[in-house]
């Protein structure tokens, strides 16, 4: 970030001498290091789920994801090795739309069947390391990066 420190006139409760000093102190800041050298990231590409971790238990996760490829018409996959394109890299989690009905601790999961029906003894998984999905970057409501892919959550249990 460069904030220019030169304002004339108050910026409501701010002086230009104030916010001169803030100017200065964000400037010297470090970059975070996934933006020091831009990387071309596709809109849509295909990823590896590695790691699932709880956001809210038993209903909404975050995961941990790697880019992925094709090796040919068999629909063989692998994850991509060679590429930069993974959250070790860019450090940014992906998440599941399915799951986003969920959120808020609703009576509903995605995609819309009603969360008191798991019958008892079963309970709505993550998405399982390994699976391989289509993953899109969108823009989050701050601007940033994020990384969404959508998939039905499975029910797995045993009868009690």
């Amino acid at each position: 970030m460069n904030l220019k420190p030169n304002i004339r006139g108050s910026i409501g409760p701010f002086t230009p001498r104030g916010y001169n000093k803030i100017a200065q102190a964000v400037n010297k800041l470090p970059k975070p290091e996934q933006f020091d050298k831009p990387i071309n990231i596709p809109v849509v590409f295909l990823a590896q789920i590695l790691v699932s971790t709880a956001v809210l238990s038993g209903r909404r996760w975050k995961y941990t994801w790697a880019a992925a490829n094709q090796l040919n018409a068999d629909m063989k996959m692998q994850p991509d090795g060679g590429s930069n394109l993974s959250y070790a890299h860019i450090q940014v989690y992906a998440y599941n739309g399915c799951e986003g009905l969920q959120q808020n601790n609703g009576t509903l999961d995605g995609p819309g069947f009603d969360h008191s029906h798991i019958p008892t003894g079963f309970t709505l998984q993550p998405i399982a390391n390994g699976t391989y999905v289509i993953m899109l970057l969108v823009p989050d409501s701050n601007g940033d990066m994020s990384f969404v892919f959508s998939i039905p959550n499975a029910i797995d249990g045993t009868c009690g």
